[in-house]
């Protein structure tokens, strides 16, 4: 057995924050999967005028948000597409993606916790001053957080990598945050098929009733995650 004693360097100061240092290979790797989705999430945004015509499950993998989720159980409802098929593609796509930003938090905690300058890739997609902020809600709400986030208009592919940075552990997280984003989407494309509905039978007011709707809880959960940790301190 090696015992090992004293100041802890590289790998070993890593082990002390909850886990051995990942391979550099790895933790590039991760930051390249991450790349390559922000780039079909940028790519689908000049896009979405064709695709929502002429294809929409293409969309819905290049960016499968709340928001493309709602659009499309209203375009579903109209029979456009199959609920089920974009379901089949979203739901485990935005799961992953979050996830995948939890995992580069995690491989990339000494760095985010130190002050040295980050390669320009980590930079971008980290963004290191954001991730510290959220560290701050993160730590009044603890896995609350992760909860309301999937609620609110709220970036959480950052606040995955914060709780990774933070040392939230997986067992934690994950149920945590794919529980709710099931809630959440089962909340607005069930939102998205009434409002598909209320459009086909040319019921405008409550179409834009069901909207106005969804928009206020969002917005009201998003002022409550960032507005309380201000008032706590």
């Amino acid at each position: 057995m090696r015992i090992f004693t004293g100041a802890a360097h590289g790998p070993a100061a890593a082990a002390t924050l909850g886990k051995p240092e990942r391979p550099k290979t790895a933790k590039h790797a991760l930051l390249g999967i991450a790349g390559v989705r922000t780039v079909a999430a940028l790519v689908a945004l000049p896009l979405l005028p064709v695709l929502y015509q002429h294809d929409f499950l293409v969309l819905v993998a290049l960016r499968p948000s709340l928001g493309i989720l709602l659009l499309g159980a209203i375009i579903a409802r109209q029979g456009g597409i199959s609920l089920w098929a974009m379901l089949l593609i979203a739901v485990p796509l935005q799961l992953l993606i979050v996830w995948l930003y939890f995992l580069i938090g995690r491989a990339w905690q000494s760095e985010i916790h130190s002050d040295d300058t980050l390669p320009f890739l980590t930079a971008r997609l980290l963004q290191r001053d954001q991730v510290r902020r959220i560290r701050k809600a993160l730590k009044a709400h603890g896995s609350r957080l992760v909860v309301l986030a999937r609620f609110a208009i709220f970036p959480t592919g950052l606040l995955g990598a914060t709780a990774g940075a933070s040392g939230m552990k997986p067992v934690r997280y994950f149920p945590a945050d794919g529980l709710a984003f099931a809630a959440a989407a089962g909340l607005v494309v069930g939102a998205g098929y009434g409002l598909g509905l209320a459009q086909r039978q040319s019921d405008l007011w409550l179409t834009i009733t069901g909207a106005v709707g969804l928009v206020a809880l969002s917005g009201l959960l998003t002022w409550y995650v960032r507005r309380e940790p201000k008032q706590r301190s």
